[in-house]
């Protein structure tokens, strides 16, 4: 085996998303010991000697034991459990003693045994007497002669059910902490972790993803974001126009989180793009609105019938509406009437080659958010349409708050 680093970590309790209770019993069992170290010897209480970590892979135990090192502010060994098992006789119990003596020497000191389960199997007779010397060995030095203080063993594995028993007695593994896959808001905290330093759009919900990735673990959701910001990057290399940007987007963050999910056997999630109804006459328009809804994360729905459209408002959910204001037939300020009678929270933006103030009043008193002129930029467009759909958020919020205040209040 090669030689072990003493080292301290610079993960930060911060990078670790959720797991606020597994935290708070590592402080307890750890920081607290070293820090108010007065306070323990007068209530007579020993610090735990191991605390093993269990749980699914990718749930976090590795990078909580560096946030641990880290936060403690003492030295750091982390050991792969199968990097210990060596074909020669006797290397393996060397390594394991090696290892322990260095730990004493740069005590306050961490030693961490990822995957513990490959050098403490349960010995149960069916295995050689290798196994059987390295588990006898490591009990040596959990409990033997030698003292550990300043020495804390902490070990990780996915399979508890794997380890000899002797070592989970108390006065080895005093403190043993199950680390399950994320819940709704750990799974939230884990997110915000890893999207913090990303080029995120003002459009991307991480509270509704939150939700919608029940079962999926730390590290798929560290995946997702990295997998978004990649697709975010191939994107603009691939796209020399001067709208394209590197703003990672809902449906970049939902393509991924699917691409994880299906490479780990968990079923996809449907797409939750904000739906943005195009009504425009000129099929170019729509072409070309449509376009460049989807590169910034929107799913575009065209359509140059306006009876279509009101249709579609009937019995679909959208978003935002983005309506040209003089279609052939049919007057554009009595569509957009007609529209928010059906979706009163639609986000609206208008627009016109015809610029006439009294058309811009009338949206407006109609209900739209905006109003632009033709020919746009698509960048004022985007940001037109990006201001609806927070504007329309917080008004369909808004009821939602009063119509349960009132519901309150009939009780």
């Amino acid at each position: 085996m090669r030689s072990v680093t003493v080292q301290i970590p610079d993960v930060k309790w911060a990078d670790v998303g959720g797991l606020a209770s597994v935290k708070e019993k590592l402080q307890e069992a750890v920081i607290w010991p070293l820090k108010h170290a007065a306070l323990f010897k007068e209530a007579d209480v020993n610090p735990p000697r191991g605390i093993l970590l269990t749980g699914p892979p990718g749930t976090g135990k590795t990078l909580l034991a560096k946030a641990l090192a880290n936060e403690s502010n003492v030295n750091f060994i982390s050991i792969k459990g199968p990097s210990l098992v060596s074909k020669y006789v006797g290397e393996s119990e060397k390594a394991i003693r090696n290892i322990f003596t260095q730990a004493r020497q740069a005590a306050p000191c961490i030693i961490f045994f990822d995957e513990i389960d490959a050098i403490a199997p349960r010995r149960d007779g069916t295995d050689s007497n290798f196994s059987d010397r390295l588990v006898a060995q490591l009990l040596t030095e959990m409990d033997g002669v030698d003292d550990l203080k300043g020495v804390l063993i902490l070990a990780a594995t996915n399979r508890p059910e794997a380890i000899d028993k002797a070592l989970l007695r108390s006065g080895r593994f005093d403190e043993i902490i199950d680390i399950p896959n994320p819940d709704v808001d750990s799974r939230l905290s884990i997110l915000k972790v890893h999207t913090q330093n990303k080029p995120v759009a003002e459009n991307v919900d991480l509270a509704k993803l939150a939700i919608l990735t029940e079962g999926m673990s730390g590290a798929e959701l560290e995946a997702a974001c990295r997998q978004a910001a990649m697709m975010a990057v191939r994107r603009m290399v691939g796209n020399s126009e001067s709208e394209s940007d590197c703003s990672v987007t809902q449906h970049d963050l939902m393509r991924a989180i699917n691409e994880c999910r299906t490479m780990t056997g968990k079923e996809p999630i449907a797409d939750s793009r904000p739906k943005v109804l195009v009504v425009d006459d000129e099929k170019d328009i729509l072409s070309l609105v449509c376009k460049v809804l989807t590169r910034n994360g929107y799913e575009g729905v065209p359509t140059d019938d306006p009876q279509e459209a009101i249709e579609r408002i009937r019995n679909e959910y959208f978003d935002v509406a983005v309506l040209d204001i003089h279609l052939p037939g049919t007057d554009g300020v009595e569509l957009l009437k007609d529209i928010k009678v059906v979706q009163p929270h639609l986000g609206v933006v208008m627009v016109t080659a015809d610029a006439d103030v009294q058309f811009a009043v009338d949206s407006l008193k109609a209900g739209a958010n905006d109003y632009i002129l033709k020919p746009f930029d698509l960048n004022t467009l985007m940001t037109s349409v990006q201001d609806a759909f927070k504007m329309a958020r917080k008004s369909k919020k808004g009821d939602e708050v009063e119509a349960e205040g009132l519901a309150e209040a009939g009780k």
